[in-house]
């Protein structure tokens, strides 16, 4: 939703939601954001924890067979030696994911959102009543 609601000033972006947002909102490099939404795109349209773009310009940071780290010292996205062919018997060549550090990630983005609207340096992409519609929420 981030990257879907705001932008930087002046800053026209045409990259999807999450890519968006991490780029403007985080440190991360390309090749961690594009597999931070190749994560997203795993859980959201195969529940499952492999990610095999159809997109061929997407396959150099796209593709994934994912794995969680939950607790120690492991970087945010570890990377295998050997990429992933999309072989559901190569598992050596797993992409983990620290999710202690994915959630910490995302409250540094909120944090990140917080301080850019107090120095006026972003703004909504879209107006008030779209945003109603699609965020709703009865407060």
């Amino acid at each position: 939703m981030v990257g879907k609601i705001f932008k930087m000033k002046n800053q026209s972006d045409s990259t999807n939601g999450i890519v968006s947002a991490l780029l403007n909102f985080s440190d991360l490099e390309e090749k961690d954001r594009y597999t931070i939404n190749a994560l997203r795109n795993a859980l959201a349209h195969s529940y499952s924890l492999t990610n095999i773009s159809e997109k061929e310009k997407y396959y150099e940071h796209s593709r994934h067979l994912f794995a969680y780290h939950i607790t120690g010292a492991f970087p945010l996205i570890q990377y295998s030696d050997n990429e992933w062919n999309g072989g559901y018997y190569q598992i050596e060549s797993r992409t983990w994911i620290q999710i202690n550090k994915l959630f910490n990630l995302i409250e540094i983005i909120v944090k990140s959102i917080l301080g850019k609207i107090g120095n006026d340096e972003i703004e909504l992409q879209m107006d008030i009543a779209e945003l109603e519609t699609r965020y709703y929420i009865n407060y």
